[in-house]
């Protein structure tokens, strides 16, 4: 039987022969958590909810339930273990948003958006970047088939306006990140389901 890579939520693996994404048969089951475990000395609190897959947040941003907003970036607390990926970016208030990926990052390195600090890579929307209203919501797939990675930005199955598939020039494990400025308020969903036609 062969496995076929299929976009999939942060976290679960296609239900596939081999058990998705990078892991081996011994390591995972048929839609079971395939992320890397952080060593303790990198755990964080645990979270709850929306948030509940958020690791480092940046000192500027405010976490209200699941709506992210302030300054500054939030990077998931575990990497990308499945070959591609898919999650939203609900837009409650539109302002400047950052959506990308980069290698974990801590204290300062999650002032600047991704795209803007070393190992990262991202899109601008709102801003001087493309065009978002309050109420759309961004759905974002990354691609970990070959390198470099490859990240796409979606609007109900369609490319978003005035992007492109981009190519994500960092080697070794991704984490996704998103960068907030006011007045942009955001609700990250990890757990979404990908558009049936992606």
């Amino acid at each position: 039987q062969v496995c076929v890579a299929m976009w999939a939520p942060f976290l679960e693996c296609p239900p596939c022969f081999c058990g998705g994404g990078r892991s081996s048969p011994s390591s995972s089951k048929a839609g079971s958590a395939t992320a890397k475990q952080e060593s303790p000395a990198r755990q964080k609190p645990r979270r709850t909810g929306a948030n509940k897959f958020l690791g480092e947040v940046a000192p500027g941003v405010k976490l209200n339930g699941g709506v992210i907003s302030g300054t500054g970036g939030v990077i998931t607390a575990s990497c990308v273990e499945q070959e591609k990926l898919y999650f939203e970016v609900e837009v409650v208030v539109a302002g400047e948003i950052a959506i990308g990926c980069c290698k974990s990052a801590q204290g300062s390195e999650l002032d600047l958006p991704p795209g803007e600090r070393p190992d990262s890579s991202g899109t601008v929307f709102g801003g001087a970047g493309h065009a978002v209203a309050d109420g759309e919501t961004i759905g974002v797939t990354l691609s970990q088939l070959d390198f470099p990675a490859a990240m796409g930005f979606w609007n109900q199955g369609r490319a978003w306006e005035g992007t492109r598939e981009q190519s994500v020039r960092v080697r070794g494990d991704l984490y996704p990140c998103v960068h907030v400025k006011p007045p942009a308020q955001v609700v990250l969903h990890f757990d979404a389901t990908p558009p049936p036609h992606l």
